[in-house]
Formats: structure tokens, C-alpha cells, sequence
């Protein structure tokens, strides 16, 4: 596909979807350096050999990714709390709404002492339908995806790995790092949860707007917290189910389903009820012990294990409404 194409493509509609993510034009300003570790040594496993388009970065969202990595966003000076948590943004496999359910989310845990760490996992549009895939009441998820959804899962569990392992370069606890995911990061969320093994399993999740995988729940599985709005046609009536699972397993979870909100709200103000769940979210964190300061191991001289771009770090500075527990994005 040439320029002109693929310019007319991303131009040509902003789909509310499954997280908005093909509403980008290919102009866009240069991000600020930051630390931006590959997420596997070497080539990412299992890629498609005819996955060889270049990946495409738009205002909002990104798609085309073969190459997996985390983003790292760290807290200002002096404000770690030692808690991490991967950011998985949605995008109905096809793309990640990078802005709205990335950066955005990243920069909120990290102005609350959370190390955050943006997960871009392996996506790309399908062939010969370049626009989000679009879920119906009736569909399975994980199958409709397949194989995106396995490999956005072997990302996530890597990611969850790498973070623990290299936990105290980074600065945070081994036993306290989190996922949030967001529609497809939120599905992605639950199977690393269910399907991966004690080093690639967080301690804690956040799906928003998610489903589950078809998968026993196992008692013992890590607490959750779940928002959902009951106009979300999509994946209301999943995250609904998710929470009963959790429940009825044993399990720790916490459900908040507004009236308003529809799907792909992320963090951005609405006017509605919807726009508090992250001050409920913190209240969550804060309940967990997850915003108190924890005890840190020393850094030990780094292992040449992962491949980072220099740079410096993006801190999160003080945020002008952080008095409130709002974020108010810009």
C-alpha cells in the first residue's frame, strides 16, 4: 500500500470499536526519549513469517508491531513506592490505542508512586480488512482473534517475567507488580493470569472493560479490580461474568459497573459518573497496600539480559490535581 493509501485509510474514520485506535494520522510529533527495553532477546517467538510490514505509529495508536517491548515510566524523584504495573492497551488486536489507554494510564500510576511499564505487544490489522475487528454479542473473543490473542499472551507473560526478574533495577518489589489491560489488553490481562505460570502471573490486575478466557479459575488467583459500563455492548455482559467467576472461585475482586460510559473510556473526563473510577482505583490500590512505601533491595550491577534504547527516563512530574485523586487529561 503506498503513502497516499495508507494516509486516506487512517483518515478515514475513527472507530469507538474495541479502544478507538485507527483514528491517527501519520503525522506526528517525535516522542521524548525514554527507556524502551525489548521485550525478548532476539526475535519475538512464533511471529508470522509474512508479519514484515513496518510498524506505524499515529497520533493515538499504534499497529503493525513485531517487535515487543515495554516502555518504562517511572515516578518523579523520590516518589516510588516500589509497587510496578504493565499497561496493556487495547485495540481489538489489530492496533494499541497507545495515548488514551497507554501513556495516559501510565502517567497517572507513576504520579501516584507506581512504576509503569507500557506494554507494546504483537498486533496487526487483519488482511484485507485494515479497521478494527468488531466483537458481537454472541462472539468468543479469544477465538474470533486467534493468533493474535496467543501472542499478545506469550508477550504479557514475558513482560510480567521480565519486570520481576530485573525487578530491582527497576526499582520496585518482585512480589508487587500489577497488569491493567483495557478491552483487548484486558483479555490479554486475564490469560496471562490464567495461563501462565508463578513467575509470569501478576499479583494483582486491573481489566477494564475485559472478559474471560474459557478457563477454570484456580483458588488463590490474584486479586482483581473491574469496571465496566452497562452501555457497553461489548463487554459488559463478559466483565459482568469475570467478576462472578472471581467470586464465586474463592477470589478477591472488586466490580464497578456504571450506568454510562460505553466502551473505550479509558481515563479521559466524560462528564459522567463513569470519569471516578480511577479515584476508586487508587482507593483499591491504597486498600491493597499497594501505594505504601516498600522496602527495596539493592540493585544489583545490571545482567546484560534486555536491549534498551538510551535516553532519559520519563518521570511523571507532580500533577496539578493530584490533591483531588483526579486526572484530568489534557
Amino acid at each position: 500500500m503506498d503513502e497516499v493509501a495508507m494516509t486516506r485509510l487512517w483518515k478515514s474514520r475513527c472507530v469507538a470499536g474495541l479502544a478507538m485506535v485507527l483514528c491517527a494520522t501519520p503525522a506526528v510529533a517525535a516522542e521524548p526519549q525514554a527507556e524502551v527495553v525489548q521485550l525478548w532477546p532476539g526475535a519475538a517467538p512464533d511471529t508470522p513469517i509474512d508479519w514484515t510490514e513496518p510498524e506505524y505509529h499515529g497520533k493515538e495508536s499504534v499497529t503493525y508491531v513485531t517487535t515487543p517491548t515495554l516502555t518504562v515510566v517511572r515516578p518523579a524523584a523520590g516518589r516510588a513506592n516500589g509497587t510496578a504495573m504493565i499497561v496493556a492497551p487495547g485495540g481489538a488486536f489489530s492496533g494499541l490505542a497507545w495515548k488514551l489507554e497507554g501513556t495516559e494510564i501510565a502517567e497517572w500510576l507513576a504520579h501516584r508512586g507506581i512504576t509503569a511499564f507500557i506494554l507494546k505487544y504483537r498486533v496487526r490489522p487483519r488482511p484485507g480488512n485494515p479497521g478494527p475487528p468488531q466483537l458481537t454479542s454472541g462472539s468468543d473473543p479469544m477465538e474470533q482473534f486467534k493468533p493474535h490473542v496467543d501472542l499478545a499472551m506469550a508477550d504479557g507473560m514475558q513482560a510480567v517475567r521480565l519486570v520481576r526478574s530485573d525487578a530491582a533495577h527497576f526499582g520496585v518489589r518482585p512480589d508487587r507488580v500489577g497488569f491493567i489491560g483495557f478491552s483487548a489488553g484486558a483479555m490479554t490481562a486475564m490469560n496471562v493470569i490464567l495461563k501462565g505460570d508463578a513467575q509470569s502471573r501478576p499479583d494483582f490486575a486491573a481489566p477494564i472493560y475485559g472478559a474471560m478466557p474459557d478457563r477454570p479459575v484456580p483458588a488463590g488467583a490474584p486479586p482483581l479490580f473491574v469496571v465496566v459500563a452497562s452501555n457497553d455492548s461489548i463487554m459488559f455482559d463478559r466483565s459482568m461474568e469475570l467478576f462472578n467467576q472471581w467470586i464465586a472461585s474463592g477470589n478477591s475482586a472488586e466490580l464497578h459497573a456504571y450506568e454510562k460510559g460505553g466502551h473505550g473510556f479509558g481515563m479521559r473526563g466524560k462528564g459522567m459518573p463513569v470519569d471516578d473510577w480511577p479515584r476508586a482505583f487508587e482507593a483499591w490500590l491504597k486498600d491493597h497496600g499497594l501505594l505504601d512505601q516498600a522496602s527495596l533491595p539493592a540493585a544489583p550491577i545490571r545482567a546484560a539480559t534486555t536491549v534498551t534504547r538510551p535516553g532519559a527516563l520519563i518521570a511523571a512530574p507532580d500533577h496539578p490535581n493530584e490533591k483531588s485523586g483526579r486526572h484530568a487529561v489534557q
